[in-house]
Order: C-alpha cells, then structure tokens, then sequence
C-alpha cells in the first residue's frame, strides 16, 4: 500500500516537472524566435 501512495506522488512529481520542462522549452523558443524577428527587422532596415 505505502509502495502504491509512493508510486503515485512520483508520478504526480514527473507530471509537475515535465509541465515545467514544456514552459521552459515554449519560453525559449519564444525567445529564439523573438531574436530572428528582431534581425530580419535589422536587415530590411539595413537594406533600404
């Protein structure tokens, strides 16, 4: 029983985590691609 009730927080743990893991990767992508606008911007700036 107490190996079941430990089982169970592990997974809701995992669960927590890996839901943390996605906000940090979505953040970082917004980032990377908040940095190529930024140097298109640059460029079409540059080329006019």
């Amino acid at each position: 029983m107490l190996f079941v009730q430990a089982h169970k927080e592990v997974k809701a743990g995992m669960k927590a985590h890996m839901a943390n893991e996605r906000k940090q990767h979505n953040l970082e992508l917004r980032k990377a691609a908040r940095k190529q606008v930024l140097n298109a911007r640059r460029e079409v700036a540059a080329t006019k």
